[in-house]
């Protein structure tokens, strides 16, 4: 008997006294072999594989398709997702999630399509910047500012003055923005609540000198700090005052 290679390996499951019929098809692979661990795309997968999950360049089709890269069963590098419903995303992608530079492509039905470009961040858009905030402008008297964004669910802001690296007191806070309210003020830190993401605003306000003496402790300089945040959460914003006389 002659054995013939044939291009599809066919396996033969004995069932009772029936036979089921399956064929590999090489390159093409099913769920249960190599796994996509994204629900909405987890049916069909062909492409790259290693240790059971989808790893290198491949196509998934599930509810939705994405077609790009992965890393461990999720998108991850550069790839396409495309949702039943019409809308297309092509960009960068990590850990299963949206990040860095691409482009949204949303289907509307009765109108233009609106496409969206600029940089996501844990699946979240911040805008046309890669990072989601920026210091457009600050006085002489500001050292350094630092951003900290606590959780995403809130719309707020929270600024917090030190001076090597310890809360001093303000006084004489005055804040332009848009569509921003001071909710809480203290004698270390202001919050204010913020109607809508972007947000710029700027800020001014005054602060003991760096240098406080017992004949002289009541000298105040002025702080100013103009700024945007993209990104919808409870910001915390930390305004590092120089110690420069």
């Amino acid at each position: 008997m002659t054995l013939v290679p044939f291009l599809f390996s066919i396996i033969l499951v004995i069932y009772g006294n029936g036979i089921e019929e399956k064929t590999n098809i090489p390159g093409r692979l099913l769920q249960d072999q190599c796994k996509v661990l994204m629900e909405s795309i987890a049916g069909t997968y062909e492409g790259d594989c290693k240790k059971g999950l989808a790893h290198g360049y491949g196509k998934a089709v599930g509810l939705d398709t994405y077609e790009g890269g992965f890393k461990k069963g999720l998108p991850h590098g550069n790839g396409i997702y495309s949702w039943r419903n019409g809308d297309v995303y092509n960009g960068e992608w990590s850990k299963g999630k949206m990040d860095g530079k691409g482009e949204l492509l949303k289907f509307r039905e009765k109108e233009d399509d609106l496409m969206i470009s600029g940089y996501w961040l844990e699946g979240e858009y911040v805008g046309i910047s890669k990072y989601p905030y920026e210091v457009i402008s600050k006085s002489l008297t500001v050292h350094q500012v630092r951003f900290n964004r606590i959780n995403a669910d809130e719309k707020t802001i929270e600024f917090n003055f030190n001076r090597r690296g310890k809360p001093i007191t303000v006084s004489g806070f005055s804040l332009a923005g848009s569509f921003g309210t001071i909710e809480n003020q203290s004698d270390y830190s202001v919050k204010m609540r913020v109607h809508e993401f972007p947000f710029t605003g700027g800020i001014q306000f005054d602060v003991p000198g760096p240098i406080q003496t017992i004949s002289s402790p009541g000298g105040l300089i002025q702080g100013r700090l103009e700024f945007e945040i993209s990104q919808k959460g409870h910001w915390v914003v930390t305004i590092e005052m120089s110690s420069m006389e």
